[in-house]
């Protein structure tokens, strides 16, 4: 995010006509995204066939991929531990609830409900956001 390319991508996000008015290439940046994401997405469907043993026909229904954007905003977006941490939470969330209850879809998306409510960032979001707010108040009374 803090990388030249990284910054070229947010402002592409942001407003892509200034983009091109101010000379970048948006097509060749947002090809370069692309190419980039899918090569991720590669590898990481790669390694999942073999963590899980095999690719099966579930894997190709929608909630599948939805789980991978529900990680994603569930961890914080704007940050590089975000999705691995909503992986995480997501992953822990899903086992907790369904030892508990049959209910398991319902509850879970209540879970995820809450906690997009609670952290809007993410939840290393709202731990950035803590700890800015708590390095603040130190040096305050400093």
């Amino acid at each position: 995010m803090r990388s030249p390319f990284g910054r070229v991508l947010n402002t592409i996000r942001d407003n892509p006509e200034r983009a091109a008015f101010l000379g970048i290439n948006v097509r060749a940046y947002q090809l370069a995204a692309f190419v980039v994401a899918g090569s991720f997405a590669g590898i990481a469907g790669a390694l999942y066939g073999i963590f899980s043993r095999g690719v099966f026909a579930d894997y190709v229904f929608w909630s599948k991929s939805a789980e991978v954007m529900i990680m994603t905003i569930l961890g914080g977006m704007d940050f590089f531990w975000g999705p691995p941490v909503g992986a995480l939470a997501l992953v822990w969330l899903n086992q907790e609830i369904t030892d508990y209850t049959q209910y398991g879809r319902s509850c879970w998306a209540r879970s995820c409900w809450c906690c997009c409510s609670v952290f809007p960032g993410g939840i290393v979001g709202g731990i950035h956001a803590l700890w800015v707010r708590l390095r603040a108040r130190s040096r305050a009374r400093a």
